[in-house]
């Protein structure tokens, strides 16, 4: 205890040891990445569900990925299990870097069990599809900035597909990941001394995660990081809720002019937030190329997904929780913010969110209700977006 009456706050050590939480295509691969890696200690693979457990070890406690070259398998993996409903959360040492790519809808309440192994001395790395959920998890999680972990964003280029099972996937193509450190709103972040890229703290998971060969891992300013990232949330934001409400594939949202010219006018929406967003600016100017980017760069991503089916449609089938306020909802949330009128935007959401709750009223009309075990919730609880 110091003098002053304060807690005094444990100091800050690097360490090399990589935790991931995330059992979802992006999750496992770089799982598979990391395991490959002599120079660091093995990963922590963090399993939530006990479905999940007992498929680990079924699968020879290992993970595997189809590749060109054949099927690889790696087990310098350490798998830990993690209660969600343990009370007290169940003990456990410091997590020092935690890599979650689980989806940012489910991301505040996939941390509950952990947040107690995480403090100043940690850092976080985000690496799904959607923007916004750094603040949530800030304000669910670790209000107090004096015990805050550090957070990166990261963002994945490889495509990834489903092989077999729970731990394995096929690697459709390599890519790369990109990397930034955050700015809150209005870039206040960067605004203490010293700057956050010139701090250990910030940059220690950075660094060592760009020693990771099969990683290719590489940093980037923010707007530079957004560039890379804007095209596949474009389409999440634009595209996905769109043919979830109509209930198609994208390819037909290419066929009507209707369909079209709503995207045309989101697109619009999303690119008049994108150039007016603080943080996207050097040197005092704003970089309205990122809007020229985009809107080249959207529709090449549709045509190249074009026969995709929207995921968003089934978990609105099911009732599911949705991603849509981390995509859509974001740009809303900056538009407010920055007095901006996107009211198609928000039309699209009202709607998916409406479609949503008729659909929860249809399945408790159709399914009678039954108190369901606890192994039953666990098997019957929805798996990670990719």
């Amino acid at each position: 205890m110091r003098e002053d009456g304060q807690r005094s706050t444990p100091t800050w050590e690097g360490s090399e040891q990589i935790y991931v939480m995330g059992s979802d295509l992006v999750g496992r691969y770089i799982a598979f990445l990391l395991a490959g890696t002599e120079t660091i200690p093995p990963i922590r693979y963090l399993i939530h569900r006990m479905n999940l457990w007992n498929a680990w070890e079924n699968c020879g406690r290992q993970l595997q990925i189809q590749r060109i070259t054949g099927v690889e398998k790696r087990n310098r993996v350490k798998a830990e299990f993690m209660s969600m409903k343990a009370s007290p959360p169940l003990p456990g040492p410091l997590i020092p870097n935690l890599i979650i790519t689980v989806p940012p809808g489910s991301v505040v309440g996939a941390l509950a069990p952990i947040k107690h192994r995480l403090d100043h001395r940690s850092t976080i790395c985000l690496v799904h599809h959607g923007l916004g959920a750094m603040e949530a998890i800030i304000e669910a999680h670790f209000p107090d900035q004096r015990t805050r972990p550090a957070f990166l964003l990261g963002h994945m280029t490889a495509k990834v597909r489903q092989f077999k099972g729970h731990f394995s996937a096929t690697e459709v193509e390599d890519g790369r990941l990109y990397l930034t450190i955050p700015t809150t709103r209005g870039g206040s972040i960067m605004r203490k001394h010293p700057p956050p890229e010139r701090t250990v703290r910030f940059t220690n998971l950075m660094s060592l995660l760009m020693t990771i060969p099969e990683l290719n891992a590489s940093s980037h300013p923010f707007p530079d990081f957004l560039k890379h990232k804007l095209p596949s949330l474009a389409l999440l934001s634009i595209a996905e809720p769109l043919a979830a409400i109509c209930e198609v594939p994208y390819e037909d949202l290419l066929r009507h002019d209707t369909t079209r010219h709503l995207m045309a006018i989101m697109l619009s929406e999303v690119c008049a937030v994108v150039s007016k967003m603080p943080e996207c600016r050097r040197e005092g100017s704003p970089l309205s190329f990122l809007s020229v980017f985009l809107q080249k760069k959207f529709y090449k991503e549709l045509h190249n997904q074009k026969k995709s089916q929207p995921r968003l449609d089934m978990n609105i089938y099911r009732a599911w929780e949705t991603d849509i306020n981390y995509l859509t909802g974001y740009f809303i949330h900056r538009a407010e913010e920055l007095n901006i009128r996107v009211p198609i935007l928000k039309a699209v959401l009202q709607l998916l969110k409406a479609k949503r709750h008729f659909a929860a009223e249809d399945l408790e009309r159709v399914i009678p209700f039954e108190e369901p075990s606890v192994q039953l919730l666990d098997d019957l609880a929805p798996g990670q977006q990719s």
